[in-house]
């Protein structure tokens, strides 16, 4: 289905209150009505921050995704109001009342929808694939997919190593360096030297690793920062997923629709919770 054409600022101004802002909205009303427990209680600034996060992440997706050449508003908006309640109603089913950090213990039903899910992607997967082979030949289609797959793993690398990092102390192994103030002639043997600009000042450094450290300073190293853990939401998953629906037929608009619907559910339910999950210091 063609897109309804309007110029690309009207059209990202369309594609953020229709896809971002009214389904939120939508979302409150309906949970008010049916009294839904799978709703974060929040402030009138909560709100505001949420829905000023969703116009700018909106135009992010508006703008990488291509929307303003694909942008639907008779199927992709509409999809999207229908996706975010049918989602928070699927959500309220004691079943799904879990997360992907718990799948070990997942009931059938969970489950049975999850793998529904991950059938579903992996069609509209297939084809966005064959219609990125149609359109931009087999070489740009392997690049549309590459893109794809190259960030999931360069986020996901990233997110894992940021995370190792802060959990083990920043930066170890990789040797020190010590900047003290001596005398000319004062360096031992051995000791490699680095003379600076300024009279008397000399940079020792040692290489190897730091096997000085004592076991209480080891301690402290460790627990200068909370501890972290990875926990990713399903607003990530969909609102990484929507930057790929990106062509003018209706099956791709159809799963922008649903991608954004449920990008949207988890804003409005949770909130844009981060996928590091801090523990609290203990008090010494």
């Amino acid at each position: 289905m063609s897109p309804i054409t309007f110029n690309p600022t009207t059209t990202a101004a369309f594609f953020i209150l229709f896809t971002s802002l009214t389904p939120y909205l939508l979302y409150h009303l309906a949970s008010h009505h049916f009294n839904w427990t799978d709703n974060r209680a929040k402030s009138p600034v909560v709100h505001a921050q949420d829905l000023c996060k969703l116009a700018g992440f909106g135009a992010a997706i508006c703008l990488v995704g291509g929307y303003v050449e694909t942008f639907s508003p008779l199927v992709t908006a509409i999809m999207a109001h229908i996706t975010i309640v049918l989602y928070a109603f699927l959500c309220e089913w004691e079943p799904m009342r879990t997360d992907l950090s718990r799948w070990r213990s997942w009931p059938w039903q969970m489950w049975a929808v999850f793998l529904a899910a991950v059938t579903l992607i992996v069609l509209f997967t297939l084809y966005h694939i064959a219609v990125a082979i149609e359109r931009w030949g087999f070489v740009g289609a392997c690049l549309y997919l590459g893109t794809f797959v190259c960030s999931i793993v360069g986020v996901g690398m990233g997110t894992v190593g940021i995370a190792r990092w802060q959990n083990h102390g920043g930066l170890r192994g990789v040797g020190r360096v010590k900047v003290e103030i001596m005398d000319d002639g004062d360096t031992e043997e051995g000791e490699e030297e680095e003379s600076r600009p300024i009279r008397g000042a000399t940079m020792r450094r040692y290489s190897g690793l730091d096997n000085e450290a004592s076991e209480e300073e080891e301690t402290e190293r460790k627990s200068r920062w909370p501890h972290v853990k990875i926990h990713v939401h399903h607003w990530q998953i969909f609102g990484f997923l929507a930057l790929f629906t990106r062509f003018d037929t209706w099956p791709s608009q159809l799963a922008a629709g649903i991608v954004l619907g449920c990008y949207v559910h988890g804003i409005a339910a949770y909130g844009y919770d981060s996928i590091w999950i801090l523990e609290e210091v203990q008090e010494r």
